[in-house]
């Protein structure tokens, strides 16, 4: 059996990819291609714990630890042993010869050697062959989109100090990390750009990339990442900047951030002056990473002008 594994990096659209393979999961399990949920998260986040535990090491993502009833060392090692039995009861007993996973916590741009490592050796047990489908996307939309995710997950700066401190993805390094793990060949690295991507659309994309059938599979609207508008962004910051330091990683804090936003967003109305970086901050970002961007555009497209559309300009 062979596996196809599609890196989550973050803000490339990875839940619309996992929705249509939940969605389709019975129509393509007729066609021998195998997806699955261990648990009642849709991101398959136990393949990332079991790279975690492997190296001997926790997961930190509170959220995380708390859907999988993860508290030590312990009971980490339980979530991998019940992860791994299903795995390869599937491996034995599906007749599937593809399986197809799809987490965004494989994703991480800081993710170094060791982990993809751990991976390559968990998958190369199970597996005779692997494909690896890794997304990119403008650095500079990047940080827009992520300043959103900051909020949610508790951040109070202000956009402008929040853009000192955060740091454009270095794509060039994070493929070359997944090409000496896995090898050039295994990797397939895409464009998260509706003018890059197969008819314009990122299941299409990854389907044809995966060599999944489209025919017959129900489609859906992409799922696209909430972007606040400044207006509520600034009122999300200022309710987190609301609660109390040492509640802010306790349930409780959580609890009261997500009130607070539900609220803001059903009654501040989104779209409107969306988060957008100055003109002057998206020049220093693109040209921070100009070198980078081009060194992996000559090596992985060499034929296309540009790595990410729009770069050259900063439009």
């Amino acid at each position: 059996m062979k596996s196809i594994v599609h890196i989550g990096h973050p803000k490339t659209g990875t839940t619309s990819i996992q929705k249509f393979l939940w969605t389709n999961r019975a129509s393509l399990r007729q066609q021998g291609i195998l997806y699955r949920r261990y648990s009642r998260l849709i991101e398959q986040p136990e393949l990332a714990v079991t790279v975690h535990h492997r190296l001997g090491a926790i997961v930190s993502n509170p959220l995380l630890c708390s859907s999988l009833g993860i508290r030590d060392i312990s009971s980490q090692a339980k979530v991998v042993k019940r992860f791994e039995a299903a795995v390869a009861a599937d491996l034995s007993s599906t007749g599937a010869h593809t399986m197809v996973f799809s987490c965004e916590y494989l994703g991480i741009p800081s993710r170094g050697h060791p982990g993809i490592s751990a991976l390559r050796d968990w998958l190369a047990e199970r597996f005779k062959e692997t494909r690896i489908i890794l997304y990119i996307r403008r650095q500079d939309q990047f940080l827009e989109s992520d300043y959103s995710q900051y909020l949610r997950n508790g951040g109070h700066l202000s956009f402008e100090t929040w853009l000192t401190t955060a740091k454009p993805p270095n794509l060039n390094q994070m493929v070359l990390r997944w090409e000496r793990v896995f090898g050039p060949d295994a990797l397939e690295v895409r464009v998260f750009d509706r003018r890059c991507l197969a008819k314009g659309n990122l299941v299409d994309d990854f389907c044809t990339v995966a060599g999944l059938p489209l025919d017959g599979m129900s489609r859906q609207p992409l799922v696209r990442n909430k972007q606040y508008s400044m207006r509520q962004a600034e009122l999300v910051r200022r309710c987190n900047s609301f609660v109390p330091e040492g509640l802010r990683s306790k349930t409780s804090g959580r609890i009261a951030r997500k009130l607070c936003r539900v609220l803001i967003e059903s009654l501040v109305p989104a779209g409107i002056g969306r988060i957008h970086l100055p003109a002057q901050a998206r020049q220093m970002i693109l040209e921070d990473v100009r070198r980078s961007n081009e060194a992996l555009r000559q090596r992985r497209f060499p034929d296309s002008k540009e790595l990410l559309p729009g770069t050259s300009c900063g439009s």
